[in-house]
């Protein structure tokens, strides 16, 4: 019995990982509900039968999914880190079925192991790819295996050493050896590149590869043999790197500041910003604290006043008297301009909320509102925009306006709404009714009318596939806009208040016809990373599609005159145009490494005297690179430039090209260590001659130091 009871508790005191015939998954992250388990006789376990503590006998596929991870722990204490969007497989265990190895296998995506080495020496390890055999001993290293987006085929892959040795084998397709490298600790190698060498980890490349490899649940500093810490060695393969303490990652990921100049209209301004993060699931929520000012941070007299308001008195100006309504307005104001952005899901989902400095503003399928920018100005113009969604199936609204502190005001400029049907739900067939109006577009300029804008449309909208990898929407739109006047509009013939319905109702006794309207038909979709769209385009009178886009803001008061010479001359070959014209778009984004998004309208015009090339064209291009993407250098940023009028621009020079139809973008960054960046914005932006009272076009520089805590 003193036997029995003496081996019980030797068992006890044994470690548990010796009873683990087989890996353990430790720890998992399933929120996209994809991460999936294929056992070596075909069974698949995901969803809810998905358990920590499950065993993992060999043969075992884990695949996780965007935005999931996976921890799993050896018999041996080994333990590995699976990234989200990973396949990865355990072939062989040591000394089962008469396996002299552990043999693991990368399909696509990206892992950390941290290998057991006990007394003896005898752990074997080999991790293989497509293209590479990596064998290992008592190491801590990792792989990495991206997807080809135009192939959707594996990658070269990539070795990385934090600890220990590896000896890194090149394969070609059929398997033979064509190149073999020993990697220490802090050096990495790609089997995709031209030379085939042992490269030193920059902290950009280490911090990039870590990324998403931290683990959560295993700690490395309990497997044996090892002593890293759990942030790994530095990125030099020296001395260990201290694990950062959880309050200052967060506080890093929070604040941010920016210290920089910044030139508005003709002055320079210096500025000190804060702009603090915060983020909860699909909450995303980013502040913008700022003083700027001409040479005194301290004085708020010298601070600039975007609109001549001061947006941190909060409703203490002497100029308001004893208007308790005016204060209260201002603080609402005030506290709204503080919103740089807020993002509540994303369009398409059954709920979404955007609001703060916006650039992409898109109603429907856009004949009305497409790439409306609220931010084309920033900062010398502030707006805080918004765009509100709720789809329950049958029945979808959608609302928005570009700045809602001058909506708090009861002062809106751009906003409206739209509904959409879907009678036969769950068939996604959805009929689409929209009201979008320019409340103020010549700011109050009585001696055109002060006029509103009115725009009514219907769309028919039948998306066909529905997928990641494929989606196609076949789409029908039909709008027309209608001018309000509150005053009678000055001039010969003097235009009467009220609303202008020959705007759209117009000829002789008996002959009257429908005009300044606009129709679109085409399709949309996407091939894995591509997205696309195609549409024909038809337009009368001075119905202009997508009317509202990035360069409205500069150009509506040009658009004020034309319709107005558009009611006064009807007759005028010039305001008789039709206009057909196609549009196609493209866009290709990698995630993290970078996008690009191109699109033209080629417009042809009938008129009177025949068909000519439409001075109406549209051209954009969007390039953005993500901080991390060139190595060494770690030069990031972005440009955009969308005109109206492309062609036609060319006739009047280079100058001409950068004039108030073009919104056009620059910003270049440039990582100077870890934490702090250096950022060069270009823009332009409409400023008032204060003699003249005329707005005109001017560049924007702002150069800021970006710190992140």
């Amino acid at each position: 019995m003193k036997r029995s009871i003496l081996i019980c508790l030797c068992l006890l005191l044994l470690p548990p990982a010796l009873f683990a015939a087989d890996p353990m998954l430790v720890y998992f992250e399933n929120a996209s509900g994809s991460t999936t388990l294929k056992l070596e006789n075909g069974n698949v376990v995901k969803g809810a039968d998905l358990v920590f503590g499950m065993p993992l006998p060999a043969g075992t596929t884990v695949s996780t999914g965007k935005g999931d991870s996976a921890e799993i722990r050896l018999p041996n204490g080994s333990i590995i880190r699976l990234s989200e969007e990973t396949t990865f497989t355990i072939v062989t265990l040591q000394n089962q079925k008469e396996a002299k190895e552990n043999r693991f296998a990368l399909e696509t995506g990206k892992f950390r192991a941290v290998a057991a080495r006990v007394a003896g020496g005898g752990e074997r390890y080999t991790f293989r790819t497509k293209n590479t055999a990596c064998g290992v001993k008592g190491t801590d290293l990792g792989m990495e295996v991206g997807v080809d987006p135009a192939t959707g085929n594996p990658l070269p892959a990539k070795a990385f050493v934090f600890g220990g040795l590896v000896e890194l084998v090149k394969l070609d397709d059929s398997g033979n050896e064509t190149g073999r490298l020993e990697l220490g600790a802090g050096q990495w190698a790609d089997a995709g590149a031209a030379l085939f060498q042992a490269l030193v980890m920059s902290p950009g490349v280490t911090e990039g590869f870590r990324k998403g490899l931290e683990f959560l649940k295993l700690d490395p500093k309990t497997v044996p043999g090892q002593t890293v810490s759990a942030a790994g060695p530095g990125p030099e393969g020296g001395p260990e790197t201290p694990p950062e303490p959880d309050w200052m990652k967060a506080l890093r990921d929070l604040i941010g500041l920016e210290i920089g100049t910044v030139t508005i209209g003709n002055d320079t301004y210096a500025k000190a910003i804060l702009s603090p993060k915060f983020k909860l699931d699909d909450f995303k929520l980013s502040l913008y604290l700022p003083v700027i000012y001409k040479t005194n941070l301290f004085d708020p007299n010298d601070w600039y006043k975007p609109d001549g308001n001061n947006e941190w008195s909060f409703g203490t100006d002497a100029s308001f008297g004893d208007n308790w309504w005016l204060r209260v307005g201002d603080i609402a104001y005030d506290l709204i301009l503080k919103i740089k952005g807020l993002e509540v899901g994303a369009p398409g989902d059954p709920f979404f909320l955007k609001v703060g400095n916006l650039d992409d503003f898109i109603v429907g399928h856009g004949l009305i509102m497409r790439n409306y920018a609220n931010d084309a100005d920033f900062p010398a113009v502030r707006r805080i925009g918004f765009n509100l969604g709720v789809d329950t199936g049958p029945f979808a609204l959608e609302l928005v306006s570009n700045d809602l502190g001058m909506a708090v005001k009861a002062l809106p400029e751009i906003a409206g709404t739209r509904l959409c049907f879907r009678p036969f739900h769950p068939f996604d067939l959805g009929l689409g009714i929209t009201f979008l109006a320019d409340w103020n577009p010549a700011d109050g300029d009585s001696t055109v009318g002060d006029p509103m804008f009115f725009n009514a449309g219907l769309d028919l909208d039948l998306p066909i596939v529905r997928d990641k990898g494929f989606g196609l929407t076949l789409y029908a739109d039909f709008a027309a806009m209608l001018p309000y006047f509150r005053y009678d509009v000055p001039g010969s013939p003097a235009l009467p208040a009220g609303f202008a319905f020959d705007a759209i109702w117009y000829g002789p006794d008996g002959g009257k016809s429908f005009r300044n309207y606009g129709a679109a038909a085409g399709a949309s979709g996407n091939v894995s990373l591509f997205e696309w769209r195609l549409e024909a385009r038809y337009y009368t009178g001075k119905f202009k599609p997508a009317l509202f886009d990035a360069a409205y803001d500069r150009t509506k008061r040009d658009y004020v005159n034309e319709v107005i010479d558009y009611l006064r001359n009807p007759a005028d070959p010039a305001n008789q145009t039709t206009t057909f014209g196609i549009y196609g778009e493209g866009a290709f984004m990698i995630e993290k490494v970078f996008s690009i998004t191109v699109g033209y309208l080629a417009p042809l015009a009938f008129t009177q005297s025949g068909v000519e090339y439409g001075n109406d064209d549209f051209f954009q291009i969007k390039f953005t690179l993500e901080p991390k993407v060139i190595p060494v250098v770690g030069i990031f940023g972005s440009i955009s430039f969308e005109r109206t009028g492309f062609v036609s621009g060319f006739a009047g020079g280079l100058p001409a090209l950068f004039d108030e139809h073009t919104v056009v973008r620059v910003t270049v960054g440039y990582p100077v260590v870890e934490g702090l960046s250096i950022l060069f914005h270009y823009t332009t932006a409409l400023a008032l001659n204060p003699s003249t009272g005329v707005s005109s076009l001017a560049p924007s520089f702002t150069f800021e130091t970006v710190i992140g805590f």
